[in-house]
Formats: structure tokens, C-alpha cells, sequence
């Protein structure tokens, strides 16, 4: 052999493919196999399209529609316990925009906007804190319309007197409950 046949001989040995041993799986051999086979592949699919993504759709429907239930509960305290106390304001000051009928009709509609809220709440949060606290409002804000039309002298004296701090009291004890509102969950969608 000429020393030229040597060295092609020598290059084609360096160049040919090592043998490959037959690989026998072993515990990740089994579950690489496993996750690449198709019927594997076909299940896992139909099992996260069938179930897992359907239900956490639902979970954040529920979430978007109890966010929603709570926002209306919110902006119906905040509409009418300030138009209640707005009405109070205006009967206290002498406003000429408001008359007693004007402010008779306030009083009508917040007797109606106070139960219809307190019936929400209980739907919505029965036997909790929230309907406690709605009905410690409530009347509060009811107590505040009635003493603004006190006819005692030393009485209406004593109201006029505090009625700026009795107003953000009340102010207060909303900003709290629309939070506490927001806070807990809905009984229905627990």
C-alpha cells in the first residue's frame, strides 16, 4: 500500500460515523418517548382545551362579573347618601335652589334608594358586616336629614354646630363601607 492509499484509508476512517449503540430508554428515556408520541400529545390537548382553559375563563368571567356587582354597590351608596347630604346642606344653608318640596322629595328618594341598597347587600352579602354597617349608615344619614329640621331652639343650635363635622363623619363612614364592599367577596360567587 502506497503511503497515499495509507492516508486516504486513514481519512476515511476518522470521517466514517461512530457505530451508535442501541439506546435502551431508561426512566427519561420512557417519558421523552412518551411526550413525543402523538396519541400522548392529542390527549394533553384535548384535556387543557376541554377543561384546565374553559375553567379559567369561567374563574375570571366570575371575578369580571363580581368586580362589576361590587362597582354598582359603590356608586349606588356614593349617589345616594350624597344627595341625601347634599339636600341637608342646602336646607341648612337657606339655599333658594332648593324648596321644602324639593327637599321632601330628597328625603321620598332616599327612603326608597336606602332599601333597595340594604336589599342588594343582603342578596349579595348576607349575614356579614357589610349589611351591619349599611344600616349603621343608613340610619345615620336618616338621623342627619331629621335633626336638620329640629324646631328647638338649643337643639338646632347644637346642630348647627356640628353639622359640618357630623357631614364628614358621614362622608367618612361611606368611604369605609364602599371599601370594605370592595374588599369582600361576593357571597355568590364563592
Amino acid at each position: 500500500m502506497s503511503t497515499e492509499q495509507q492516508k486516504a484509508e486513514a481519512r476515511s476512517d476518522a470521517l466514517a460515523a461512530p457505530e451508535i449503540e442501541e439506546e435502551r430508554p431508561g426512566r427519561t428515556g420512557w417519558l421523552l418517548y412518551l411526550l413525543k408520541h402523538p396519541l400522548i400529545l392529542l390527549v394533553a390537548g384535548a384535556l387543557l382545551t376541554n377543561y384546565l382553559i374553559p375553567s379559567w375563563t369561567r374563574q375570571w368571567q366570575d371575578r369580571q362579573a363580581e368586580l362589576e356587582i361590587q362597582v354598582a354597590l359603590v356608586n349606588a351608596i356614593d349617589q345616594a347618601v350624597t344627595e341625601m347630604i347634599m339636600s341637608v346642606q342646602f336646607a341648612v344653608l337657606g339655599s333658594a335652589s332648593q324648596s321644602q318640596s324639593g327637599y321632601d322629595q330628597a328625603y321620598r328618594q332616599w327612603e326608597v334608594d336606602r332599601h333597595m341598597i340594604h336589599s342588594k347587600l343582603q342578596a349579595y352579602y348576607p349575614e356579614g358586616q357589610v349589611v351591619r354597617d349599611w344600616e349603621a349608615l343608613s340610619t345615620a344619614v336618616t338621623d342627619f336629614y331629621a335633626a336638620s329640621g329640629t324646631q328647638d331652639a338649643e337643639e338646632r343650635q347644637a346642630y348647627l354646630e356640628t353639622w359640618v363635622e357630623r357631614k364628614e363623619r358621614l362622608f367618612q363612614a361611606k368611604a369605609e363601607l364602599n371599601q370594605q364592599i370592595l374588599n369582600t367577596p361576593v357571597r355568590a360567587f364563592r
